[in-house]
């Protein structure tokens, strides 16, 4: 896949204009600085007003299409996929791991799934990926920048809360978010930036940056010197879930991995689980057949549904 397929807009933006002038940890948007340098929200942007883009109603759910600006010039859409007959249900987030994007929500079938369990289901881009890959040269994207991708998308969850937050057809006061790869890393992060994320489902979260950019197959080999230099490393580390997960005891939090899937590799795997607080899930799998066998048909949602209280 080309970095063309992960942001249609971002070589003729990138080109044309380019708005981020960057030192590592702050981001300068028409005036405004963004602090990017850690995981909580130092600068605190007014959320804009929401629009509906899309609703669809069937008999098991209804999935609303939105779209909100809170950072200048990155206009987030995002779905919430409520089930039919539950009142103020429980929400959880999606964010699937780069460069996926919101093909998924979608499909009617994923989404009856997705909210089998009574739970709200809110999808969600992470930063510069898919649609918000955007204003920006094609040397420049999620992986190459890292750090700063982190840091929004985990800034951005909570953003997302405060506007669930006003929502009366939701109840927003114990969120979930569950995130495969770069997505679960994020969901990770989040928890620990925002007291309101009280559970997490993350299958094969990437972290330890040292061992993750030395052996993943993530990105092409012809990148990887990059990105085991100690400036690369140094911006990453305070986006490292293995510095914060001992910090997450007392929340629900599941880690799956897959083992024959190289974009975490072992090295990194063994740092993240012992990283892992007491009372947290570990659950490994030899390859993705017998995950998909230990989560198919829906069950996959069950962990968090029970956590939330449905």
């Amino acid at each position: 896949m080309t970095r063309r397929a992960w942001g249609r807009t971002g070589l003729a933006w990138g080109l044309a204009l380019s708005v981020y002038a960057a030192a590592p940890a702050q981001i300068t948007t028409k005036g405004v600085a963004e602090d990017l340098s850690g995981i909580q929200r130092k600068t605190k942007f007014a959320l804009g007003e929401p629009e509906l883009l899309d609703r669809k109603v069937t008999a098991t759910f209804v999935r609303e299409q939105w779209a909100l600006t809170w950072r200048p010039l990155d206009r987030v859409v995002f779905y919430v996929v409520k089930p039919v007959g539950k009142t103020r249900p429980r929400v959880c987030l999606y964010i699937y791991t780069f460069p996926q994007g919101l093909d998924r929500w979608r499909n009617d079938e994923f989404c009856a799934r997705v909210v089998g369990q009574g739970v709200a289901a809110v999808g969600m881009e992470s930063a510069l990926t898919g649609e918000r890959y955007r204003f920006r040269p094609m040397k420049e994207y999620f992986i190459s920048e890292l750090a700063e991708a982190l840091a929004k998308s985990t800034h951005d969850v909570s953003y997302l809360i405060d506007h669930l937050a006003t929502r009366k057809d939701l109840d927003a006061s114990k969120v979930g978010v569950f995130g495969t790869g770069s997505g679960g890393t994020i969901g990770l992060l989040a928890a620990a930036a925002d007291p309101r994320v009280r559970a997490v489902d993350a299958i094969n979260p990437w972290g330890a940056w040292p061992e993750w950019v030395k052996d993943t197959t993530t990105f092409p080999d012809s990148e990887r010197a990059a990105y085991r230099k100690r400036a690369y490393l140094d911006r990453a580390a305070a986006f490292d879930p293995v510095r914060w997960l001992p910090r997450l005891k007392g929340r629900a939090v599941r880690m799956q991995f897959v083992k024959n899937d190289l974009s975490v590799p072992p090295a990194a795997r063994a740092r993240l689980v012992k990283a892992a607080p007491a009372g947290s899930v570990v659950e490994e799998y030899s390859d993705n057949l017998h995950h998909y066998q230990a989560v198919s048909g829906g069950r996959m949602f069950e962990w968090m549904a029970e956590r939330l209280g449905r």
